[in-house]
């Protein structure tokens, strides 16, 4: 693992490390996403999604929403016609993505060891991981 974090320069970079990360990140957001999700708690965007993709108003209660995010969703709900359980499955991608981009940037501003312990950081870190595997 010593020989993993320490930097490689050069045109032949070893992306074990990349992967291992990205395969980290997706574990634990499949596992909140089976285990620990709640369907009931988490579905006032899908409701008012649908609700906009229908036509029908959602009054005053866009309020308290993200507009973009909402429509986003209706958007994909009216256009595309898929599955909530596909836009999870989607935001779990972008979200262990996302944990590769921290530890890319990091190894940019800092050395490889520090940028793999913030990536782990931000992989493992419960609300990121809530956002990304729910509708909210």
């Amino acid at each position: 693992m010593r020989n993993l974090l320490t930097r490689t320069e050069g045109a032949t970079q070893d992306y074990r490390l990349h992967a291992v990360l990205f395969l980290f990140a997706i574990c634990i957001r499949v596992f909140f996403l089976i285990w620990i999700d709640e369907p009931i708690l988490f579905f006032k965007y899908p409701f008012f999604a649908e609700k906009i993709a229908s036509g029908m108003d959602i009054g005053e209660r866009l309020v308290d929403l993200s507009p973009f995010y909402l429509y986003f969703l209706a958007v994909l709900n009216k256009l595309f016609d898929v599955s909530w359980q596909f836009i999870k499955c989607f935001q779990i991608i972008i979200g262990a993505a996302n944990a590769l981009l921290v530890f890319v940037i990091g190894t940019r501003l800092f050395e490889r060891r520090a940028a793999f312990i913030g990536a782990l950081i931000f992989a493992a870190y419960g609300n990121l991981i809530v956002f990304e595997t729910t509708l909210e």
